[in-house]
């Protein structure tokens, strides 16, 4: 006959083993939940500094020279002109504002058009 005792005390010790194969599995499962947590944390921060060093590449420092000498003023406060953008000749512009579909942008042309115009005409007073 089976002690009620006996099987008690194995079925103890059998919840006993139990609990650590549990833990140890839970254990386990919370090493990698950390291991992973450190490898992201660590990527992350490689990120971090990788787009550190691009901002830090993309700065030109020619750039940099030339725009800290457009903000210089000397003797009379006019400010040195530097990389002026290209000017449009008259026949590109026009083709542009023929084709032009945004009505802002074909008001920004039809603007630059007008101030090349006064230009040529600017220029053809000073020649003559």
């Amino acid at each position: 006959m089976i002690n009620i005792s006996e099987l008690h005390d194995k079925l103890e010790k059998i919840s006993d083993d139990i609990k650590v194969l549990i833990a140890s599995k839970q254990m386990d499962a919370i090493g990698k939940m950390i291991s992973a947590m450190i490898e992201a944390q660590t990527q992350n921060e490689l990120e971090q500094k990788y787009k550190d060093l691009r901002i830090q590449v993309q700065e030109d420092p020619v750039a940099k020279l030339l725009e800290t000498i457009n903000e210089m003023h000397f003797g009379d406060n006019f400010p040195i002109e530097c990389l002026e953008p290209p000017k449009q000749d008259i026949s590109t512009l026009k083709k542009r504002i023929k084709y032009c579909k945004n009505p802002m942008e074909k008001k920004k042309l039809e603007q630059e058009l007008n101030t090349l115009y006064k230009e040529h005409k600017r220029n053809r007073r000073t020649v003559s």
